[in-house]
């Protein structure tokens, strides 16, 4: 589903209407990357340790979930509040989940 939802945005204009600076280095950004971090490894606990899920599918749902709520918040941007699409939002979102997998959700 994630790589269904990032073909989707990939596949979308950039809104060129809408002249934002968009920093690499931000608030908004550490809150993307902190939020996925967060919910990657919530969704992981939750399944996993609570629910007696095999190691996989809870890690593969935690990424997967995560990704692809960043991916909807970023299309929700544009489509809804006709706002702009942040690519730089979705990189911070995959760092997040990134450093959940590496530090939190390895064997």
């Amino acid at each position: 589903m994630a790589i269904i939802l990032t073909g989707i945005l990939l596949m979308a204009p950039p809104d060129s209407t809408h002249k934002v600076e968009d920093k690499w280095f931000s608030v908004d950004k550490l809150h993307h990357f902190s939020y996925s971090l967060s919910i990657s490894t919530i969704l992981f606990h939750v399944t996993y340790c609570q629910n007696g899920w095999s190691y996989e599918p809870a890690r593969n749902l935690a990424i997967g979930v995560t990704i692809s709520l960043g991916v909807l918040k970023e299309l929700y941007d544009w489509k809804v509040r006709h706002t702009y699409m942040s690519y730089k939002d979705i990189v911070a979102d995959i760092l997040g989940v990134t450093v959940a997998y590496v530090l939190l959700l390895t064997r």
